[in-house]
């Protein structure tokens, strides 16, 4: 059985003399590629059903001289309503989306030159305000070509603004996935453009779109490319000796992190990927590097369910201890002897009759031990004073970090 195509190449050949008015080799070209990339399949085949109106002039297919696209033909019907008729939904919802920028860049990208005395004979009256646009926002440009200086003439080329918008075009799910990664690192996914731009578009995109060229980008070119707000997390490890248990300073470390002195606070345990904005988590990084500690998202931690929530010190530790265990232990049976797992802490607190949150830090687990990162925010209300303690805990002496508006919810 032959397979059934979506349009027939004869739909899309009047679906762009609508669009247009002419159509040339190129163009076909581009389009055709187009339907496919988009999951329209096309069937070859002459052009038959509209040879009567249409011919073909120097590798172009135009309407026939004798007639235009508001020219009637039979009864009250025009050929441009017979030929917007005649291309169907799909051809025609394609072309309505296509993105006019990209496709006479395409075009000038395809052909070894255009020169400028020449843009109507490669450019429809559609695309030269199209063209000319390109030209003013810095995407094209204009240069001498003097391959042979008797004949030499102006042309027509692409700047690396505008390969580099093709490149995004032609790459984008690669680029989402790049993007994840440079938020997940905390760089500035706004230098995105200036990186490309630096880059030799010609190379594999696999190669090209790694956080090692990002982060050599910055260094060659003395560019700041973290995030605002990016700091290092400091882990420190805890101590833990077996017959013993933790050392003093590991429990204090614990206590503080852990603790809730306050009497409408809480800590929740969750997933990063699960409050922080930018998952810092990817397949292809599983190590945290960089945090901003300030940019969650406490209502995502809440839809996915996945988290404790504690106001003993010593059952949150038990909590980590647990869900820490039953994701290493089976990575190490499978040997992998680098697995490292997180959990953030974070606080929830009553401000202004609304539950507020803050993160106070991370816990993570690899194969041999548990380290501790605070959120340098939260350390300046850690207390070891029973004095200060006491005064907490009768809610006389909260400290600053919880008397002002912090993610809650509802906004």
């Amino acid at each position: 059985m032959r397979e059934k195509k979506d349009a027939r190449f004869e739909q899309l050949i009047a679906g762009a003399l609508v669009k247009f008015e002419k159509i040339d080799t190129v163009g076909l070209t581009l389009l055709s590629g187009g339907l496919g990339i988009n999951g329209i399949t096309l069937s070859d085949g002459p052009i038959q059903d509209i040879g009567r109106y249409v011919e073909i002039k120097d590798n172009e297919v135009v309407v026939r001289d004798e007639l235009s696209l508001d020219s009637m033909i039979g009864g009250y019907t025009t050929l441009r309503e017979k030929l917007d008729n005649y291309q169907g939904s799909k051809i025609r919802t394609y072309l309505n989306n296509l993105n006019l920028r990209n496709y006479v860049m395409r075009k000038i990208r395809e052909y070894s030159a255009i020169p400028v005395q020449d843009k109507d004979k490669y450019f429809s009256r559609v695309e030269i305000p199209v063209l000319e646009e390109l030209l003013g926002n810095g995407y094209v440009d204009v240069r001498w070509n003097d391959d042979y200086i008797p004949e030499d003439f102006q042309e027509y080329f692409l700047t690396k603004k505008g390969l580099v918008e093709l490149f995004k075009e032609d790459n984008e799910d690669l680029l989402v996935d790049f993007v994840l990664e440079l938020e997940s690192a905390c760089y500035d996914v706004n230098l995105l453009d200036d990186f490309l731009r630096a880059q030799n578009l010609n190379d594999k995109p696999q190669e090209l779109l790694t956080l090692y060229n990002f982060e050599l980008f910055g260094s060659l070119y003395d560019r700041n490319i973290l995030g605002e707000n990016a700091s290092l997390p400091q882990f420190r490890e805890l101590h833990y000796e077996y017959g013993k248990g933790y050392d003093e300073e590991s429990k204090a470390l614990i206590r503080d992190l852990l603790e809730v002195l306050e009497s409408d606070h809480s800590v929740m345990l969750c997933h990063p990927n699960h409050i922080f904005k930018n998952k810092p988590i990817t397949k292809n990084n599983q190590v945290i590097t960089r945090i901003n500690w300030d940019n969650i998202n406490p209502l995502r931690m809440l839809q996915c369910a996945d988290y404790g929530e504690f106001v003993e010190a010593g059952k949150a530790y038990q909590f980590a201890h647990r869900r820490l265990r039953h994701q290493i232990l089976p990575a190490l049976k499978q040997g992998d002897s680098n697995v490292v797992k997180y959990l953030v802490v974070v606080e929830k607190y009553d401000f202004d009759n609304t539950d507020n949150y803050v993160v106070r830090g991370i816990i993570k687990g690899d194969a041999n031990s548990i380290s501790l990162a605070f959120n340098p925010e939260y350390a300046k209300t850690i207390t070891r004073s029973v004095w200060e303690k006491g005064l907490r805990m009768g809610d006389n002496n909260t400290p600053e970090l919880y008397l002002k508006k912090q993610h809650p919810i509802n906004e």
